[in-house]
């Protein structure tokens, strides 16, 4: 099973992370800020796991930048 992880440095990805290298056969593929920057770095991304667990966020800095990062609920 490999696992895609977004946030895996921050602290619930690095636990998940550790957590999934722990169980035999299965893998933990960390995504990064590149694997957002265009679209074929996120199809390589995603067609080489079998499941996302999406952990990525923004909790910390201006408030206007933090804000920035939450989804737009219309």
């Amino acid at each position: 099973m490999r696992v895609g992880i977004t946030g895996a440095a921050g602290l619930l990805g690095w636990h998940l992370r550790s957590f999934v290298l722990s169980i035999p056969g299965w893998q933990g593929v960390a995504a990064d800020r590149a694997t957002f920057s265009s679209s074929g770095s996120l199809d390589e991304f995603v067609s080489q796991c079998d499941v996302i667990v999406h952990l990525a966020g923004m909790n910390r800095g201006p408030d206007t930048e933090v804000a920035a990062t939450k989804p737009q609920v219309s």
